[in-house]
């Protein structure tokens, strides 16, 4: 089965001055939206909605505005620049910068429903501007960006591991 981006939605759903358009995809507790931006004229935004169960829960919604207002002081090529939250009674939304670009689900995925594939060196790179991201965004020390941290580098690691044994494995099969 090929994966597919979801249709835009038939009546947009709205989120306070945001109107939502397309959803890219989902990552952890967020779906991710494109989206125009009423207050600013109707520019276009990334959207991250906040899964309803998450929201309405204070405890996590309140750690999801702190992350995002700390989000608003990161500067990385490899990170998404927050711009707001809006919330709307259980709607709970952070506002970010347009995404562009191509979606590395649509590479992975789809690519080779379409007979692309990803060089070795193509996903090594893009693992890493991932892991860069990640270091950027939880880069400063308190009590959950360490555990992150830690997380980070326990992915880093394995993913150099990877790497290793796929490029033993490559140069095996050219001698």
């Amino acid at each position: 089965m090929t994966a597919t981006l979801a249709p835009p939605l038939e009546k947009p759903r709205r989120i306070g001055h945001l109107v939502l358009g397309r959803e890219l995809g989902t990552a952890g507790v967020v779906s991710v939206w494109t989206a125009r931006d009423e207050s600013k004229g109707s520019a276009a935004v990334t959207v991250l909605r906040v899964h309803p169960a998450i929201a309405i829960v204070p405890e996590a919604r309140a750690r999801v505005v702190a992350a995002a207002r700390k989000g608003l002081l990161i500067r990385h090529p490899n990170v998404l620049t927050s711009r707001d939250v809006v919330e709307d009674g259980a709607e709970l939304a952070v506002v970010c910068e347009p995404f562009e670009g191509i979606l590395f689900r649509e590479l992975s995925l789809e690519g080779p429903a379409r007979g692309i594939s990803l060089p070795l060196n193509v996903l090594t790179r893009v693992t890493l501007e991932v892991l860069a991201g990640l270091e950027a965004a939880h880069g400063n020390a308190n009590d959950e960006d360490e555990v992150i941290g830690r997380k980070v580098e326990q992915v880093k690691s394995r993913i150099r591991e990877m790497i290793e044994r796929g490029l033993r494995e490559r140069r095996g099969v050219f001698r």
